[in-house]
């Protein structure tokens, strides 16, 4: 038998023909390739590796394949493109293997920030774990309360449900089918995730600057409590609207008077001071009055003139220029304590002219009180001078409720009753 000549050019595989057919007609239509004329090039490809599974080709043949799907290769852009390859795999279910059933989806020009969408995404979402935490920490102070977790509860719930949808598979998933429903394209989703995450950042921030409100709601609470007796649950209630607005002096002030109020002496002087640094003159009363009951008498006149400088300067001004709210403005209720406090100060230190001024300016504002009136009789008993009228006027208007009060009522009840000690 005659070896064949193995110069000649061998005859062409019929699945190759095939092959070679389908890519010359896809090559034809490049630019927009009809999906007929793909599916033949991959059904085509199909038809050549079930040849070659069945009988392996020799080297020459697989030349020729390689030479080929490297044209296919080259038309991976076109294809995915135009034809989409995933509901095709869902219908035909090719084998893992069958690589030209799996040419990745090109870059849309719209996708092309996507990126930029994600890294934003998951920037917010950061912020807007770190808010919550935030938030939390604060409501959390003391304990839960029904308002408090209600505000937790929610943020933490939202914040999970948004991280899932951009962070998790699953979650992606069902956000994309989601979108899709709503009529959002599969090239926008990326923007709709961003624009979720931020519309929570938004929430938080919103509910983050709007924690000074639910404080003062908190501080009314406190108010009531105390006005009512329930000196425990205004304590806590003025304290969780602290923990929201820390710099809000007249809560300061109200829990230093729950303190007061329970005999906790040295955390009211705290309150008080936290209060005054604030900028709010009317906590150098009760801080100066506490002061002089320890026996600090230069550190009480020192804080009532703080006290008189903050209204001399008058409330600080906005970040704007514009005056500033005022908290509960000085009255005459003011006036009147500061000078009594001062009177009382001078008298303690044996100022006698100084004390007697001062006390005399209280008793003209309100001549109605005692304090400035027990005080004044204590001033000119110690100089020899006749007060008589003033030791009955404190005999008859002293506040027993009010311990020192109370200690000169008796003082002048017994003066009274025996002359020889008025003087």
């Amino acid at each position: 038998m005659t070896p064949p000549d193995s110069s000649q050019p061998a005859t062409p595989h019929p699945v190759l023909q095939r092959y070679d057919a389908a890519l010359t007609a896809l090559e034809a239509q490049a630019d927009k390739p009809s999906e007929a004329v793909i599916l033949q090039v991959l059904t085509a490809r199909d038809a050549l590796q079930a040849a070659l599974d069945k009988a392996p080709a020799d080297p020459t043949i697989r030349v020729q394949i390689y030479r080929l799907d490297q044209r296919l290769r080259s038309q991976s852009e076109a294809i995915a493109r135009h034809l989409n390859l995933a509901t095709w795999r869902e219908s035909l279910n090719p084998p893992a293997s069958a690589w030209w059933w799996n040419f990745p989806q090109p870059l849309d020009p719209r996708d092309r920030l996507d990126w930029l969408w994600d890294a934003l995404t998951i920037t917010t979402l950061a912020a807007s774990l770190s808010l919550v935490v935030d938030i939390s920490g604060k409501f959390l102070t003391g304990g839960p309360d029904f308002l408090g977790s209600f505000i937790i509860v929610g943020q933490s719930v939202l914040t999970l449900l948004t991280g899932k949808t951009a962070l998790t598979q699953a979650g992606q998933t069902a956000t994309e089918r989601g979108l899709m429903r709503l009529g959002v394209a599969p090239h926008y989703q990326h923007e709709a995730k961003l624009g979720l995450s931020t519309g929570l950042l938004l929430l938080l921030l919103g509910l983050h600057a709007n924690l000074p409100r639910i404080a003062r709601i908190y501080a009314a609470w406190g108010n009531n409590s105390q006005a009512q007796g329930e000196m425990t649950r205004a304590e806590d209630r003025l304290r969780r609207s602290l923990a929201l607005d820390p710099d809000d002096a007249q809560t300061h002030y109200d829990l230093g008077t729950v303190y007061e109020d329970t005999q906790s002496a040295e955390k009211a002087i705290a309150q008080y001071r936290l209060a005054l640094q604030g900028g709010l003159p009317q906590a150098s009363v009760p801080l100066s009055r506490l002061y002089i009951r320890n026996g600090q008498y230069d550190l009480a006149s020192t804080t009532l003139m703080q006290g008189q400088q903050l209204l001399a300067d008058g409330s600080p001004a906005g970040e704007d220029g514009s005056p500033a709210e005022t908290i509960n403005p000085p009255s005459q209720d003011f006036s009147y304590s500061y000078h009594n406090n001062l009177g009382w100060v001078y008298l303690k230190q044996e100022r006698f002219e100084e004390a007697a001024a001062n006390l005399q300016t209280a008793i003209q504002i309100d001549p109605q009180r005692a304090s400035a009136h027990c005080l004044l009789a204590q001033v000119w008993s110690a100089q020899g001078r006749p007060a008589t009228a003033e030791w009955q006027t404190c005999a008859e208007q002293a506040d027993r409720t009010i311990p020192e009060e109370n200690a000169w009522h008796t003082e002048a009840v017994s003066r009274l009753q025996n002359p020889s000690l008025q003087n």
